[in-house]
Order: structure tokens, then C-alpha cells, then sequence
């Protein structure tokens, strides 16, 4: 064992074609029998590799060459590639990419659940830049020097950034005066993070802060604002105690628009929204539709956040009822409901985790059902409620793996998976988001 351990530490590189791609966007070949993870490599991909990490069912190898590229492959646009871990996948080209999304989900599907779609429709494309209408960098100081940016692939460490072609350019412009205020405060490592977003016609940002600032230090912020014409919020690491230091309206909010449904929903810079507007209107549209909506109908929104599925759906049915299990979410759902007069639309807080049966909303019977859920998918609500949920079901998923997982709990009963559209939500990365329609006879 510990020779055969020995030989396999001091492999030779050696000559590997590259068949598919991993969730985490690492190319897998096999050599004499074996799986070969290779970071960095592309499906058709002729590369040699170097062996880094042997383990008894496989291989993590690195490229030493590329002896014949992908066609799928590009030379990636930014500076920090490679080292900042907020892109992963410059390297591919828009079609690759999506091809690879719909294989990874379609293998997974089949291989974990046995579950094939009955249809797989056209996914649903984003601008490949400037999509990112939300962000959190970190801000650190290394020998007084001022690190801002994103955290490193598989790191903790920062790398320092002054531009990010995947940021909305609103929020890229504000790089440069971030930095620069940073620079003049009195104590600068009095803020660990600056969350920064976008609505349609506005822009914020929050600083998150350790301490609070001086006086002076928050006029330094506010003369900032002024002059982006941006929201700015103080949040210390009591959330309670945010404090909106400015304001360029009368609102305390920022806000985007569903114009399809004629809605408004208003949120903050540390609430959870989609960070692509542009594959979140298709997204919500292609909801509405896919449900078939109609104005009889009563349809629960789990996992609903601040209402961004819920209120589309409240100006096509009789009534939805939302459940989000963050306290906020839920204040802000029944908030954004008043702003657009959706008098059918009930938000309620509920952990989707345990006693469910408890819960008043769970006794009730719906025409429909939409699902959100965060990567751990959703298999303690559809293990209570299952057999109990309506025929048409729409789930929405951000992990091919829950995912599989979960559709095979709605096969077991009775579910069949009629449509999927993969989104791509989060272009030059491994992210990929799924639109699944069940519906059971």
C-alpha cells in the first residue's frame, strides 16, 4: 500500500483529453481508468497535467500545457483572473457556458434522480458583462496599505481591485471614491465590508462598521453620497442600529421595477435580491407563464424573500401567500405589497426547515406552488408537504445538486419534470440557476 501510495505521489505528467466539466468548473478526463479533475481546463481540451492531490477514486491534477485548446475557449478579460475568486469561467466562451450549464444539470438530473425533462427550453441570456447589480467587498490594510476588493479563489486573503467589468457601471464608477475616502479617514479600519447595490434608476451604499465612525469620518462619507448621488448607510454589527446617513430623495430605499406586472419593490443593499435584473424580469415572466396563472387561482411563494416572485404572481391570482424565514425579508414583502396596493398578497415567517405542520399556511390547499430556495435546496419542506402540495410546481434552483435531489423526491410522488430552462444568472462564473415546472396528473 504505502509503495503503490509512494509511485502515485511522483506520477510523471502526462498527455489528457478533457470530456466535461464540474459544478466547480474544473475539466474531467481519465487516464488508464482513472478520473482526473484538472483546474482550469476545458471540455475538448488536449492538455498535459501535473498530479497535485491523489486520492483512492480519483485525481486533482493542474495544467502544465495546453497541447491543443478547446474551441469553447477564450483569453479571459480581466487583469485579476486567476486570482480573484469572483469569476471562474472568463476562460469559456457565452455558448460553451451555456451548453455546459445545460449538461451539468441534465447529467445530474439522471444520474441522481432518474429524471429526464420532458422538454428543455431555451435558456434564458444575460449580458456577459456589466450584469452584477450587487456586491460586498472587503476592505483591509496590510502595512497601512489599503487592500479593497474581492476575496481570492479558495483564500481568505483580498485582492485589491479599482475596476470589475462583471459590476453594473454604476457601481464600478464608485470604486475609485471608495478608495480615495478610505484613505482620508481618521480610522479606516473602523469599516470590514462596503455592500454596494443598484435599482433601476438609483444606487447605495452601506458600510458596514466595527466601531462607530467619528463625526468627521461620516461627513467624509456623506460628502461622498452627495456627490454619486447615492444612498449611504451606516450598519454597525448591531443590523438594528443601520442608520441611513443620506439620502438623494425623499425614499430610504432603493428600488427596482417588474415593468411586465407593473410593480415596484423596494430593498437594501444587504437584502437578499437577484443580482441580474436582466435574467430576473425573464425570470419572473417565464414563472407567471410557465404556472398558468389564473385570476381564480391561490398559489404559495416559499422561500419568497421581499416579494419578488410573490407580488408578479398577486396581480395575476386570487391570492398568494408568501413564506421567507428572515424577519426583515417578511417586513419588507408586506412593505413592497402596500407600495403596490397588492391587497392578495400575505407574507408570514416560517423556519421551511422544521414544524411545518405547524404553521397556518401549510393546513390551507393551493392551485399552485412556487419554490426559491437557497443551496440546500428545499427537501425538508417537500418531505412534510409533498403529498399535500398542488399539481402545477415550479421550482427555481441555484445547486444542480439539491436539485436533483429534490426532483427525485417529487418523482416519488407523482411529480413529473414537464419543462426546464437553465438561467444564466451569473455569467464567467460556475453558477448556474434552473427553472424546473412539475406537474402531477
Amino acid at each position: 500500500m504505502e509503495q503503490r501510495m509512494r509511485n502515485a505521489r511522483t506520477t510523471a505528467p502526462f498527455d489528457l483529453s478533457i470530456d466535461s466539466l464540474t459544478y466547480d468548473g474544473r475539466g474531467v478526463g481519465r487516464h488508464k481508468g482513472r478520473v482526473v479533475f484538472v483546474s482550469n481546463a476545458l471540455p475538448g481540451d488536449t492538455v498535459t497535467v501535473n498530479v497535485v492531490k491523489h486520492k483512492t477514486s480519483l485525481w486533482e491534477a493542474e495544467i502544465d500545457r495546453i497541447i491543443a485548446p478547446s474551441p469553447q475557449r477564450k483569453r479571459p478579460k480581466c487583469p485579476k483572473y486567476g486570482q480573484c475568486g469572483g469569476c471562474s469561467l472568463q476562460h469559456m466562451n457565452h455558448s460553451g457556458r451555456l451548453a455546459v450549464y445545460t449538461d451539468l444539470i441534465l447529467r445530474s438530473l439522471k444520474r441522481f434522480a432518474a429524471v429526464e425533462p420532458e422538454s428543455v427550453m431555451t435558456p434564458l441570456q444575460s449580458p456577459s458583462w456589466g450584469y452584477r447589480h450587487r456586491a460586498r467587498l472587503s476592505v483591509r490594510w496590510l502595512n497601512r496599505k489599503l487592500l479593497l476588493g474581492f476575496r481570492a479563489a479558495g483564500s481568505h486573503a483580498i485582492i485589491p481591485i479599482s475596476a470589475c467589468s462583471v459590476l453594473a457601471p454604476e457601481l464600478e464608477a464608485l470604486l475609485p471614491g471608495l478608495a480615495a475616502t478610505l484613505q482620508t479617514m481618521s480610522d479606516p479600519r473602523a469599516i470590514s465590508h462596503i455592500e454596494l447595490a443598484a435599482g433601476d434608476h438609483c444606487r447605495g451604499i452601506l458600510l458596514r462598521t466595527m466601531k462607530s465612525l467619528s463625526e468627521q469620518d461620516q461627513d467624509r462619507w456623506r460628502l461622498l453620497a452627495q456627490g454619486d448621488a447615492a444612498h449611504l448607510w451606516f450598519e454597525p454589527s448591531e443590523p438594528d442600529q443601520r442608520v441611513c446617513a443620506y439620502s438623494p430623495d425623499e425614499y430610504e430605499s432603493l428600488t427596482y421595477q417588474l415593468p411586465e406586472f407593473d410593480v415596484k419593490l423596494a430593498f437594501l443593499p444587504i437584502d437578499f435580491i437577484q443580482i441580474n435584473p436582466y435574467i430576473n424580469r425573464q425570470m419572473v415572466s417565464q414563472s407567471v407563464e410557465w404556472l398558468d396563472i389564473t385570476a381564480t387561482d391561490t398559489v404559495l411563494d416559499l422561500f419568497c424573500g421581499l416579494g419578488n416572485f410573490t407580488l408578479p404572481l398577486a396581480t395575476r391570482a386570487q391570492q398568494v401567500v408568501g413564506v421567507e424565514g428572515l424577519v426583515s425579508l417578511v417586513e419588507k414583502g408586506r412593505e413592497n405589497a402596500r407600495i403596490n396596493g397588492l391587497n392578495n398578497a400575505t407574507f408570514m415567517r416560517a423556519d421551511l426547515s422544521q414544524e411545518i405542520m405547524l404553521q397556518t399556511w401549510s393546513q390551507k390547499s393551493y392551485d399552485a406552488c412556487l419554490l426559491n430556495p437557497p443551496r440546500t435546496g428545499a427537501r425538508d419542506v417537500l418531505e412534510v408537504l409533498a403529498d399535500r402540495l398542488p399539481d402545477r410546481l415550479l421550482y427555481i434552483s441555484c445547486n444542480p445538486a439539491t436539485l436533483a435531489r429534490d426532483a427525485g423526491i417529487l418523482k416519488q410522488v407523482g411529480y413529473r419534470l414537464t419543462r426546464l430552462s437553465v438561467m444564466d444568472m451569473f455569467p464567467q462564473t460556475v453558477h448556474v440557476e434552473t427553472m424546473a415546472l412539475f406537474l402531477r396528473n
